[in-house]
């Protein structure tokens, strides 16, 4: 029988507690279903066992009940203890027996009118008003258990960072009347410490909030003062935290983009020390065709006049060939530096997007970036004049000795 049969059951047959809240009792006219649900309670142990008949005071075992007994009333105790679900006759009861470790399913019942149930592994149970609550100081319990350095009990636990702080759980339930607003945002901070790298970090923060806020309460009345003071110790522990964040964030953010700024520069050295390696083929160009061309007027035969011609024209053909090759290696260059320069001003407005001290903390680099990156601008275009200078050099030449 699952705990919201159970309660379905206990609101049909509405029973009462004892003057002392001892005993849980219901009496019911017995017919074929009822027994049959009893059978089951008693194999479930929610249900006594020895029940009476008629009000007759000798107790009998219900095994020994059959239908000769149907239309008679039949008097029973629940085992509100049981194995199914716990049955508490408040929420006082509940708080006093377990206060920050819930069962996984139980029933409060006080009478028919005032009732209700909670089971974790029905998905349709949403509980609200008091049991509510209830499940979110458990929440917070366990919270802060999972970021204490010691617990030396269920209901004990100790902090030792700056200062040593014990919180026992123990609270008025007059708590539960209160809402515990920013309860989300604290468990999903301090959600899996141990696979968190700022885990140090986190624990420190909620200990110093802890201690600002509980270090002058004494002891046995910590929880409570916490718990009623829940919202005004999540906004100092949420500011705290998000000032460690930003921190954080602005350390990061600095060291990755200095970093990037240093690959940058690498990058930029090596496309300008390349492009003037590469530049020594204009000066080559220029000595081919300076000191390979012949003069075709002076050649003393035709057949030496169209050799020369032919050597003249394979020559300028060479020489223009070298300078559109290197051409194109300057376009090429100069389209790299384009990208890095995109690229750069791209992260550079993430970063001020994210932080802006983190931006000014490396405007220097930025400065110094955009200067190499103009003066590589520079140099590349010189060297596409002095290319294209050289070309026109190369072909006058050649055109010059087809005459001389």
């Amino acid at each position: 029988m699952s705990p919201k049969e159970l309660h379905q059951l206990i609101q049909q047959l509405q029973p009462k507690w004892s003057a002392d809240g001892s005993k849980l009792q219901a009496t019911a006219v017995l017919d074929e279903a009822l027994l049959r649900a009893l059978t089951q309670g008693v194999e479930d142990n929610f249900i006594h066992e020895m029940v009476t008949i008629n009000g007759n005071l000798r107790v009998r075992k219900l095994e020994t009940v059959n239908e000769a007994q149907y239309g008679k009333d039949i008097s029973f105790e629940f085992n509100f203890r049981g194995e199914v679900a716990p049955v508490f006759s408040s929420i006082e009861k509940l708080v006093q027996a377990n206060p920050v470790t819930p069962p996984k399913s139980f029933i409060i019942y006080q009478s028919a009118d005032s009732n209700s149930f909670y089971d974790s592994m029905d998905d349709e149970c949403n509980p609200s008003g008091e049991i509510k609550h209830y499940l979110e100081i458990s929440e917070i319990w366990k919270t802060l258990k999972g970021c204490c350095d010691h617990s030396g009990s269920i209901a004990e636990i100790t902090f030792l960072y700056r200062k040593k702080l014990t919180l026992r759980s123990i609270y008025n339930p007059k708590v539960l009347k209160q809402e515990f607003d920013g309860l989300d945002r604290f468990t999903r901070i301090l959600k899996d410490l141990d696979s968190d790298s700022h885990k140090d970090g986190k624990t420190h923060i909620l200990q110093n909030s802890l201690v600002g806020l509980l270090g002058h309460i004494p002891e046995k009345e910590r929880f409570e003062y916490l718990l009623l003071n829940f919202t005004k110790f999540t906004s100092r522990f949420d500011d705290a935290y998000h000032a460690y964040v930003v921190g954080f964030s602005f350390d990061d953010l600095r060291k990755e983009h200095e970093e990037r700024y240093r690959e940058y520069m690498v990058k930029i050295n090596d496309i300008v020390s390349s492009s003037l390696i590469k530049a020594l083929m204009i000066p080559g160009a220029l000595y081919l065709t300076a000191t390979r061309t012949l003069a075709i007027q002076s050649s003393k035969s035709l057949a030496n006049a169209t050799e020369a011609g032919i050597v003249n024209v394979g020559i300028g053909i060479a020489a223009i060939a070298i300078c559109m090759i290197y051409w194109w290696i300057l376009c090429n260059e100069s389209s790299s530096l384009s990208s890095i320069k995109v690229e750069y001003k791209s992260l550079m407005g993430r970063l001020r997007d994210k932080s802006a001290d983190a931006h000014r903390a490396i405007e220097d680099y930025i400065e110094v970036l955009d200067k190499k990156i103009t003066n590589a601008e520079s140099a590349i275009g010189m060297l596409k004049v002095i290319n294209v200078i050289s070309v026109l050099a190369s072909v006058i030449w050649v055109l010059w000795r087809f005459f001389a």
